[in-house]
């Protein structure tokens, strides 16, 4: 029996966002939780998805005429808004793959700790939704379920083989021991800026250490959440308004636009915050069967990349990003993507850069900039198939009015899912190649941990 149809009927035929309380009830069962504690969580959980499913709905719905009129007015085509990670984490777990994500990633990670062949357990159960979106886009793409679990376990062993070769770093910078980050987004950027960091060793320019004076009062704008949404409300207010109607139509629709922007980077993320609440249990659960199940082995275990934005460049850069990202969003993707809820989560984008470059702000500035680039293509790469993702395969929201292209910088920029989604729909060469690719990984990884321990032993 193919696994489509296994899955089909497995799920009763429920919506992946019902289908997921399903599954975590019966982890709550496995790990031996109190009953009322889990199955509050998983309810929990299958609230948060259905209350960003009903609010997402509402806003797109009335911004859909913003696409129309940027079209119409200045022949601006498949215009994409961004509407944040946290949207499209909650979106990725309502998918069919989603749905089963948390213990399918759990069971290869325990199953690759067994093997020695990573010594990093990922329980930070929230991130799981960075290899659902892989897994997701893979399924969606190919038509094939296996292809997309598939996608989704070579994420997971990447960002695994990083966090263990990282483990020295990130312990140093926190002043703690058994941890590390497994960070399906920010964790795949470490080889990148650990080469850009080579790179600049060479030019003159970025040897010397600097530190980014303070930001005047009026970038507030571009950090925080409610003023960067009536900020770009407002141009995309003055932008898609139809001035033929009379004064008052224009300041109604600005404010209309004003609203639903501002609704939509303070609502959602807090809504999503319900689901993170409902896997908390989930989390701490899986941390304890861990202790249990490998007694006696010292493993490290994964934390956000959230941990590591406390230095004060680290938001002084990310916040210096806004305005660059509009720029390149305008003349060099003619909006093809209008930036706009990640804006408030590129902290993230600098979480690695920052402690690799050393606190050298020009080089993390500069690194980051190549990032900026990347992500806007990637988003506006990535775009039909999110759009598809929220519309249809998660959400499963109502296509009956105009659909308004949407995306995120976080998601379209991990360039792990979208070299996964482009190798695995080349056929058997793009299955081979993947194989290869993170075998070589894995082997790379594995001596370098061992020429580290024989160094750490003379």
């Amino acid at each position: 029996m193919p696994i489509e149809v296994l899955m089909y009927n497995l799920s009763f035929n429920l919506p992946a966002f019902m289908f997921i309380q399903i599954i975590l009830i019966l982890m709550g069962v496995c790990m031996k939780l109190d009953f009322q504690k889990f199955l509050r969580a998983s309810l929990t959980v299958g609230v948060g998805l259905m209350g960003v499913a009903f609010l997402l709905e509402t806003i797109l719905h009335n911004l859909s005429f913003v696409p129309d009129m940027l079209g119409s007015k200045f022949q601006m085509e498949n215009v994409s808004l961004d509407i944040g990670n946290f949207v499209i984490s909650a979106v990725s777990f309502s998918t069919a793959i989603g749905a089963v994500i948390i213990p399918f990633i759990f069971a290869v990670n325990v199953i690759l700790v067994k093997l020695k062949l990573t010594n990093t357990v990922n329980t930070d159960l929230w991130n799981y939704w960075h290899y659902a979106f892989t897994g997701s886009i893979v399924w969606l793409s190919t038509g094939s379920y296996a292809l997309g679990l598939f996608g989704a376990a070579i994420h997971l062993i990447i960002t695994l083989k990083i966090a263990d070769v990282t483990a020295d770093l990130v312990q140093s910078e926190l002043k703690m021991k058994g941890v590390t980050i497994s960070h399906g987004f920010s964790s795949v950027f470490i080889p990148v800026f650990a080469l850009l960091d080579r790179i600049y060793d060479k030019i003159p320019f970025f040897n010397k250490e600097t530190e980014p004076k303070s930001l005047p009062a009026y970038w507030a704008w571009f950090s925080e959440p409610t003023l960067l949404g009536i900020l770009i409300g407002l141009v995309l207010g003055f932008l898609c308004n139809d001035y033929s109607k009379g004064f008052m139509s224009t300041v109604e629709t600005i404010m209309f636009v004003v609203l639903n922007m501002v609704a939509l980077v303070v609502l959602l993320p807090r809504i999503c915050k319900v689901i993170m609440e409902g896997l908390i249990p989930f989390s701490k659960a899986t941390k304890q069967f861990v202790d249990r199940l490998f007694v006696g082995r010292s493993v490290n275990i994964c934390l956000d990349s959230a941990v590591l934005v406390g230095r004060k460049n680290t938001v002084h850069i990310a916040t210096i990003l806004v305005p660059i990202y509009f720029l390149v969003a305008v003349f060099v993707l003619r909006l093809q993507v209008i930036p706009f809820v990640d804006l408030t989560t590129l902290i993230f984008f600098v979480a690695f850069a920052t402690p690799i470059h050393k606190g050298n702000a020009r080089r993390t500035l500069v690194s980051c900039l190549f990032l900026t680039v990347f992500s806007l293509f990637g988003a506006a790469s990535l775009s039909p198939l999110i759009t598809e993702m929220v519309y249809t395969s998660g959400l499963h929201m109502s296509t009956s009015t105009t659909v308004i292209g949407v995306t995120s910088l976080v998601a379209g920029g991990n360039y792990v899912a979208i070299l996964l989604h482009y190798l695995l729909n080349q056929g058997v060469w793009g299955f081979v190649a993947v194989i290869l690719v993170t075998t070589v990984v894995v082997k790379y990884t594995i001596q370098k941990e061992k020429n580290r321990a024989i160094k750490q032993d003379k």
